[in-house]
């Protein structure tokens, strides 16, 4: 059987959480639009207001805003598996940016398809609720 575009978010997650089979074939099964991106190129600039999420595929990725000086500054570095944005379901717009520092492949995962799975299995809510909690950890880690 083919490996899922998908399949990468599920290793990182089942590393953690013990996902049954249910859990793995539901992520798996998202609809996801598939973007190559260059070196370099923004994924998502602050403002947007975005109705998906993005999944780093390949490549590297990192979270930044820009300062007054007009250079950006840096808040995390995205690697594959990661869903950088998922945060953005809750927001108007985007707080930030997502660049690429390496040419990326990025999974585009609609919030409207997120939302459906967090009620076909309510567990993985949690699940990627507390990815999104250790993002912040690390970022208030990044401040220190």
């Amino acid at each position: 059987m083919a490996e899922s575009p998908l399949s990468s978010l599920v290793g990182k997650l089942d590393r953690y959480h013990t996902l049954d089979a249910a859990e793995q074939r539901a992520i798996e099964r998202l609809p996801i639009t598939i973007k190559n991106t260059r070196r370099g190129q923004d994924i998502i600039r602050e403002g947007d207001n975005c109705n998906f999420s993005c999944m780093i595929m390949e490549g590297f990725a990192f979270r930044y805003s820009m300062v007054e000086s007009g250079k950006r500054q840096i808040m995390a570095f995205c690697l594959p598996g990661d869903i950088p944005d998922l945060q953005s379901m809750a927001l108007d717009k985007m707080d930030h940016s997502l660049g690429t520092l390496r040419p990326c492949k990025v999974a585009e995962i609609p919030h409207k398809a997120i939302r459906d799975l967090f009620e076909e299995q309510p567990r993985l809510a949690e699940v990627l609720w507390r990815e999104t909690l250790i993002d912040a950890a690390a970022f208030r880690k990044w401040l220190m």
